[in-house]
């Protein structure tokens, strides 16, 4: 197979050439003639495109998108040559930044420029056959500002070498866990938009199951409240930060994990470490759930105390009936979330061709 990568930037993509052709694939790169974005620039690139889609025998392309890009993607529609659009930063005004606050990449002097641009990246994304995002914020963030549903988010791979296979008994002895009883583990940022009172109905509804939690922040009184209100059968037991050690122990006692906000990277490793889930309806819900297609691992709620509560007790009832995921399934899985965010990119390349 032959792909053509096009950079958004005067650079080669050299890590993702170099995955592709390990694959087996011919690999082209269009380079741009100048560094500094402009529409001359644009329109050459885009022309050296089209020159290579006419002449060489082009089964996909990647290109790397941004508001610059529209005349790039343009040119390989008209060659029908199917493209990936891969969108790994702002590319519209407002979209989240990785430290949480906003950047503009377009500026917003004119409506009519912001427009523009905005139908740019709709028309693009529109042709494109797939159109990756490495985290969820830049999904929702496309979705609102071009309408055009279904960007795949491709995640970085969880370093599996550092994780233990099962350790559930050690855990709970390094935490100094009461014997006997089953936990569910919550490992967040305890901040203040958290659906305290979620979890606290759900907690108790479900009878002689504990809660530990992992977190620090303005939530941490709340947690503290809950654990000095409830059964001795059923603990709340907050264990401290949520730093890398605590939550990987936390994780290994649990026996089911929960996560209250979307695209929580603590749901990556409850599945490396074979423990099943509850969270929210939501695509993240469907991608983890793939990585056990064989086992219910996966529960579901709305975002409602009692369907909160009904999911949790479904994850318990199916882990003291089921038992422990084997071990040749947590294989399986590691195997599929280790995979580095570039070698996604090129699975997502070659099922596009």
């Amino acid at each position: 197979m032959r792909v053509l990568i096009v950079p958004a930037e005067a650079r080669a993509d050299d890590e993702l050439a170099a995955v592709l052709r390990a694959r087996g694939h011919e690999v082209e790169i269009a380079r741009a003639p100048w560094r500094h974005a402009s529409k001359r620039r644009e329109l050459a690139l885009a022309a050296d495109v089209a020159r290579r889609a006419l002449t060489s025998r082009i089964d996909v392309a990647y290109v790397e998108g941004t508001h610059r890009t529209s005349a790039v993607t343009a040119a390989l529609t008209a060659a029908k040559v199917p493209y990936v659009l891969g969108v790994d930063r702002a590319v519209l005004a407002g979209a989240p930044a990785p430290n949480g606050s906003t950047r503009a990449l377009v500026p917003q002097r004119l409506p009519i420029t912001v427009e523009v641009c905005r139908q740019a990246v709709r028309l693009s994304m529109k042709n494109a056959k797939a159109t990756i995002v490495p985290e969820r914020g830049i999904a929702d963030h496309l979705l609102r500002e071009t309408g055009v549903p279904g960007a795949l988010v491709t995640e970085e791979g969880v370093d599996v070498t550092r994780l233990p296979l099962g350790g559930r008994d050690d855990a709970r002895r390094a935490l100094n866990l009461p014997e006997g009883t089953r936990f569910v583990a919550l490992i967040a940022d305890l901040t203040e938009d958290l659906p305290y009172e979620l979890l606290l109905f759900a907690h108790r509804a479900t009878a002689g199951t504990g809660l530990l939690v992992a977190g620090d922040g303005p939530g941490a009184r709340q947690i503290g409240a809950m654990s000095i209100a409830t059964r001795p059968s059923a603990p709340v037991i907050h264990v401290g930060p949520k730093t890398e050690g605590v939550a990987l122990a936390v994780a290994c006692a649990a026996d089911v994990g929960l996560t209250l906000t979307p695209n929580a990277p603590e749901t990556r490793l409850f599945a490396a470490l074979g423990r099943r889930q509850v969270m929210f309806e939501g695509p993240e819900s469907a991608s983890v759930a793939r990585l056990y297609p064989t086992h219910d691992t996966v529960f579901t709620a709305a975002m409602r105390a009692d369907a909160l509560a009904e999911a949790t007790r479904q994850a318990i009832a199916t882990e003291r009936e089921a038992g422990p995921l084997p071990f040749w399934a947590i294989e399986s899985a590691r195997k599929q979330l280790a995979k580095t965010r570039t070698e996604r990119v090129a699975e997502q390349i070659e099922s596009c061709a």
